[in-house]
């Protein structure tokens, strides 16, 4: 019995003692992964702060951590330090990861009203289509369907390799003008006939398409741009080509739009001040961003006016037809 008796003893205690080790284990593991997390949050608010998108090396963190992602980041380190019944500092990070999530609803949230009465003067799209689900049938079936239902003025579409087929957008679209220049799978259309269609490549994969028109007897000039999307582009490059950055001329209205690959809060726009205005920015109603489509996180795409446009309303529709999001903006003629 004896014997029997300090067995049961032993084994009990090697059961606690495991036990113990477990739950010793366990607990060092939590307390790793919130150290792990708080530290991803920290880089991410040094990086929007400070260095932001100027360096290549920093640029992939700056983009992909977002106010958005480290709120969700810091929520996370929140609830695992509730759980290790660290109640102060769970609600200190708690507080932080609600701060984020405000910093980034004030910057990607528009509060502006489109209860403007009658058709706008003029109505711009962009939208990239290069990941519809099901290739040219989605796009013949779907995407032309929701184009016809927009009653843009103009309409500009990237990444339309598998819709590059102007006979198809004529028959679906009567009415538009259609320009499908180079072989990039850019399509633009329009109410009023294009001229002066050119495409330039400002880089590796990098692609500038100029056109002009006249909406309403006045002169517009089309900017439309897709950029590549590899983090280590230097979007400087890009973004400030001096194509880009030359005004328009004097009575002239000027649309800069596409897929810029860039977000807007992107350090490289600073040098549109004073020349460009983002129409989100006038005029942007709803959520902002534009990628990935089933639940955008970057915006990404983006519609800039200069001379005498103005935007009025600027909307990102939650069609996910494409990977991406369209953009959609109503501009007026400056009278000025």
């Amino acid at each position: 019995m004896t014997a029997n008796a300090s067995t049961l003893t032993k084994n009990a205690t090697q059961a606690k003692a495991a036990a113990k080790h477990n739950s010793d284990c366990g607990l060092f593991a939590v307390k790793a992964l919130i150290k792990i997390l708080l530290c991803i949050a920290g880089l991410g608010v040094v990086f929007r702060v400070s260095f932001h998108d100027t360096f290549p090396m920093t640029a992939a963190a700056y983009y992909v951590l977002t106010p958005m992602v480290i709120a969700i980041i810091l929520g996370a380190a929140g609830l695992l330090l509730i759980v290790s019944r660290r109640y102060f500092s769970a609600g200190a990070v708690l507080a932080a990861a609600v701060l984020m999530a405000f910093v980034e609803a004030t910057g990607q949230l528009g509060v502006a009203s489109c209860s403007h009465s009658g058709l706008p003067e003029l109505r711009v799209v962009t939208w990239n289509i290069g990941g519809a689900p099901g290739g040219w049938r989605s796009i013949r079936q779907n995407v032309a369907d929701v184009l016809a239902n927009l009653d843009a003025n103009i309409i500009l579409l990237s990444e339309a390799h598998s819709a590059r087929n102007a006979k198809f957008w004529r028959a679906r679209l009567p009415g538009y003008s259609v320009a499908v220049p180079g072989a990039m799978g850019f399509v633009i259309l329009s109410k009023s006939s294009l001229g002066n269609v050119h495409v330039h490549e400002l880089g590796r994969r990098a692609y500038l398409v100029t056109a002009s028109a006249e909406v309403h007897g006045r002169p517009l000039e089309i900017f439309m741009v897709d950029f590549p999307s590899s983090p280590r582009a230097t979007r400087q490059r890009f973004i400030q080509n001096p194509q880009l950055l030359h005004p328009p001329a004097a009575g002239t209205g000027r649309i800069l739009m596409g897929d810029f690959n860039t977000p807007r809060d992107s350090t490289w726009f600073a040098a549109y001040q004073g020349l460009y205005s983002n129409a989100f920015d006038q005029s942007g109603a709803g959520w902002r961003k534009t990628w990935p489509a089933v639940l955008p996180v970057l915006d990404i795409d983006n519609i800039w006016t200069a001379g005498n446009l103005q935007a009025v309303c600027t909307r990102v529709p939650a069609i996910r037809l494409s990977d991406h999001r369209p953009v959609i903006a109503d501009l007026a003629w400056n009278p000025h």
